[in-house]
C-alpha cells in the first residue's frame, strides 16, 4: 500500500509481522535484507542498556560519584535517552588524563546489540561539552531455536558458490551486518524441533578535588534522530555516503515535514541520489506503511502527532556494493 499523505496512519496501515511455518517459526526474514532494516530491527528489540565512564585517576573514594547508569526501556532509542539524561559527576586526579566513556544497548535475553565509546581529556570537559559517544551495532539475533544454520553465497546461475559460518549460540542465530549488504544468498536452518527452512535473501591544571560534571550525547552509526517541542514545521535532512539510513521522530504536534534525504552515488561519475520511497512505522500501533517520495526535491507532507521510526529507505543504487563511491570523478 503506497500513501503521500501520512494522515492516513491513524486508520490505514499494513503489519509487519511474521506468519509461522510451525510453531514460531518465522516464513520471512525482512530485517536480513539491508542492513537499514536490520538497524532498525535491533532498535526495536533491545530492552537494556547502560553506560559508564572510567579514567585512570578517576577519585574512586569520593563521595557523590556518578559514572554509570543502567535502565530498561521499549526500544533503543527510549533506552538511550534515558541513559544520556542522567547527569554524571566524579573526581579526575590528574585532568592531563583521558576520560574514556562506554554505552551498550541488549535484548531481553541480554545479548549485545549496541556497543559505543567516546573519549576526552578532563579539563575539557564541562556541562555543556561533554563526550560524545558513538554506538555501533553487533550481531543481531534474529531466529531462535536453532540448532545449526548455513549460509549459502550463490553465484549468477543461482549455484552455491561459497558457504558462510554465521553464529548459533544457546538456540539463537546471529546475524552480522555485513552480510545484510549482500542479496544473492540462502539462509539455511534447522530448528531444534527437526523443521528445516531456507530462506533467499532478497536486500571525556585543574585542582584534583574539582568535579567533573558532563552530560554525554550519543549517536548510532547511520540512525538519524529528530525530535520537535511543539507543532510546526521541521526537516528530517540526510546526506549519507555509505551508511543506507534509517531514522526515529518524536514529533509533538502536528507538523509540516520536509523530507531531505540523499546518498552519494558512483556509476561512472559521482552524483547524490534520493530515495524513491520510504518505510515507516507508527511506533504505538507497530504498523508500517511506505510512502512515495519526490526523486527531483525535498518531498513536503504532513505529520499527525507521534513517534515515528523509518525503517528503512528505497533507492535505486545507493547502497549496493557497485555503486559506492571510491573517488574521484571516475
Amino acid at each position: 500500500m503506497k500513501l503521500k499523505n501520512l494522515f492516513a496512519l491513524a486508520i490505514l496501515a499494513a503489519l509487519l509481522s511474521f506468519t509461522a511455518i510451525a510453531a514460531d517459526h518465522p516464513t520471512s526474514l525482512p530485517q536480513i535484507q539491508s542492513p537499514d532494516l536490520l538497524r532498525s530491527y535491533a532498535l526495536k528489540i533491545a530492552a537494556y542498556g547502560g553506560r559508564y565512564t572510567y579514567s585512570p585517576s578517576m577519585d574512586w573514594s569520593r563521595k557523590g560519584t556518578v559514572n554509570s547508569t543502567d535502565t530498561n526501556g521499549t526500544s533503543g532509542e527510549d533506552i538511550l535517552k534515558k541513559l544520556f539524561a542522567v547527569p554524571f559527576s566524579y573526581w579526575i586526579k590528574n585532568q592531563d588524563d583521558r576520560v574514556d566513556s562506554y554505552a551498550y544497548l541488549y535484548d531481553t535475553n541480554w545479548n549485545l546489540l549496541f556497543y559505543g565509546n567516546g573519549n576526552a581529556i578532563a579539563k575539557n570537559i564541562t556541562p555543556t561539552n561533554g563526550i560524545h559517544v558513538n554506538l555501533w551495532m553487533w550481531e543481531i539475533p534474529i531466529l531462535s531455536d536453532v540448532s545449526e544454520a548455513n549460509v549459502l553465497v550463490l553465484n549468477e546461475d543461482g549455484q552455491t558458490a561459497d558457504a558462510v559460518y554465521v553464529q548459533v549460540r544457546d538456540g539463537q542465530l546471529f546475524w552480522p551486518e555485513w552480510l545484510s549488504r549482500y542479496t544473492n544468498m540462502i539462509v539455511w536452518v534447522k530448528y531444534t524441533d527437526g523443521k528445516v527452512v531456507t530462506y533467499k535473501v532478497s536486500d571525556p591544571v585543574a585542582k584534583p578535588a574539582t568535579s567533573t560534571y558532563e552530560m554525554d550525547n550519543y549517536s548510532v552509526d547511520g540512525h538519524y534522530q529528530l525530535t520537535t517541542a511543539s507543532a510546526g514545521s521541521a526537516t528530517l535532512k540526510i546526506l549519507e555516503t555509505y551508511a543506507l539510513p534509517t531514522a526515529y521522530l518524536n514529533l509533538v504536534g502536528k507538523q509540516d515535514m520536509t523530507i531531505d534525504v540523499l546518498g552519494l552515488v558512483q556509476d561512472g561519475k559521482p552524483y547524490l541520489e534520493r530515495p524513491y520511497s520510504m518505510e515507516i512505522e507508527l511506533i504505538t500501533q507497530g504498523r508500517v506503511l511506505t510512502v512515495d517520495l519526490d526523486t527531483t526535491k525535498p518531498t513536503e507532507m504532513k505529520f499527525p502527532a507521534g513517534e515515528y521510526r523509518i525503517v528503512k529507505f528505497n533507492w535505486t543504487k545507493f547502497g549496493q556494493p557497485q555503486f559506492y563511491y571510491t573517488g574521484g570523478k571516475g
